[in-house]
């Protein structure tokens, strides 16, 4: 069976000086490419929406997942790709336009 999961992000809702959201939204390793990014405000509101997505496409009751947990990395192509308890996925995907971004997650 296949799951889908789809979400948005508006970008002009995330305060980059909120340091406290950052840390609650990406993980240590996510964190450490964050700052070396120019981009700093997609970035973040890509790995937010996968991991929203991610969340969804789980179809678990409890959604009480730590985004910390979720981590979104990038293969040596650039691709995107979540590892959730050592388990890797790769049916993900995030876009870029003006102000939002968008993440989605397919697991089988």
């Amino acid at each position: 069976m296949m799951h889908v999961g789809l979400d948005i992000c508006e970008l002009n809702r995330i305060d980059l000086k909120n340091d406290r959201f950052i840390h609650f939204v990406l993980s240590d390793e996510e964190y450490d490419v964050f700052l070396s990014r120019k981009d700093q405000l997609a970035y973040l509101g890509g790995r937010w929406a996968v991991k929203e997505a991610f969340i969804k496409a789980l179809r678990d009751n409890n959604k009480n997942i730590p985004l910390r947990e979720i981590i979104v990395l990038n293969d040596d192509n650039g691709a995107p790709y979540v590892v959730f308890h050592s388990k890797i996925y790769d049916n993900v995907s995030i876009s870029h336009e003006r102000d939002y971004a968008v993440g989605i997650v397919i697991l089988q």
